[in-house]
């Protein structure tokens, strides 16, 4: 996964670092992206794939207004 255009969520790795995880970067973007970032997200690894790293995600790894909206509008 390019992790060039998730830089600002990415911002205590050290940009030397191999290969991160998938999951690592998407839960990264969905706890402190913003909206058009998280949309660029959901385009390039799809809905289904967001959604499962999704609800592998405690409640308490973001904001309880962001995590609602995506529980109940953004990832129905």
């Amino acid at each position: 996964m390019d992790t060039t255009k998730y830089a600002s969520v990415l911002w205590d790795i050290p940009k030397e670092t191999p290969d991160l995880d998938e999951k690592f970067i998407i839960k990264r973007t969905l706890s402190f992206g913003g909206i058009f970032l998280i949309r660029d997200l959901i385009k390039s690894r799809g809905i289904a794939t967001v959604r499962s790293v999704f609800d592998t995600m405690k409640p308490t790894e973001m904001s309880a207004k962001k995590y609602h909206f995506f529980k109940k509008y953004l990832l129905v």
